[in-house]
């Protein structure tokens, strides 16, 4: 196996330490004391600020792997034609196709609306509400499929390999991703915890970060939109130029949705 160079060793510290500081502390928790004014500015400030750390970390790693001359498929940044790949690709196909299906559906259902902010109560100041929002959350959508995959599957399991079999690899990568979102609470934690496991198994069944990236992106990229729907209808007011969800009606008060 690949030796391990001094800089891996800060890279895992990086993750394991200063990510779930740096979201718990400096991050979200300024977004949750803002004055209500402030919230938009800081909520794209840290858009913007998760997406610089995200791609400076993962340049930096992928500079280590060409500096140390080491293999691609190490990092997961190969593709691989298996029986594994095509079944896991078109099981995300068919869910995405589901789910769609389902949108319009869901986004006219006031009451599923509401269980939507319920379930999102712990992250609803980090929401996008405006649609120069969306289109920023979008991005860092797509930034944390691509790198967190990179550091937290492809990186963290090469480290992870060098002490562990690779049935704990998963499993410690899973509750290592988890705590580095532990600026969503508890809740937050073992979602994210669960949706690590299960990119990490597809991981190993598929030999390859593709699939895991395209997932990671679409789950976040689904929640940034449907939070911003369930709180521009649970909230009565007016909602974007697609008019696929409905506020009550005029005069009509929301229940809470807490």
């Amino acid at each position: 196996m690949t030796p391990l160079h001094p800089l891996d060793h800060l890279f895992v510290l990086t993750l394991v330490v200063f990510f779930p500081i740096r979201s718990a502390t400096f991050g979200y928790r300024r977004l949750r004391e803002a004055s209500p004014e402030r919230v938009p500015q800081v909520r794209v400030k840290l858009y913007r600020q998760a997406m610089l750390l995200q791609w400076t970390l993962t340049t930096l790693t992928v500079a280590l792997w060409v500096w140390e001359r080491r293999s691609w498929a190490d990092l997961g940044l190969v593709f691989r034609a298996t029986w594994w790949t095509l079944g896991v690709f078109l099981a995300v196909v068919l869910t995405a196709g589901l789910m769609l299906a389902q949108l319009p559906g869901v986004l006219r259902d006031y009451d599923a609306l509401t269980r939507v902010r319920r379930r999102l109560s712990n992250l609803e100041r980090m929401l996008p509400r405006t649609a120069r929002e969306l289109r920023l959350f979008w991005l860092l959508a797509f930034t944390a499929g691509v790198c967190e995959e990179t550091l937290y599957r492809g990186f963290l399991f090469w480290y992870l390999r060098h002490f562990l079999p690779i049935e704990w690899v998963v499993i410690v990568g899973a509750v290592i991703f988890g705590i580095g979102h532990s600026y969503q609470g508890r809740r937050g934690i073992v979602t994210t915890t669960l949706a690590g496991f299960v990119a990490g198994g597809v991981y190993v069944l598929t030999g390859s970060l593709y699939l895991p990236m395209a997932m990671h992106a679409l789950m976040d990229a689904w929640s940034g939109y449907l939070g911003r729907a369930a709180l521009q209808a649970t909230e009565g007011t007016p909602v974007d130029t697609t008019g696929l969800a409905t506020a009550p009606p005029a005069g009509e008060t929301p229940p809470p949705a807490v």
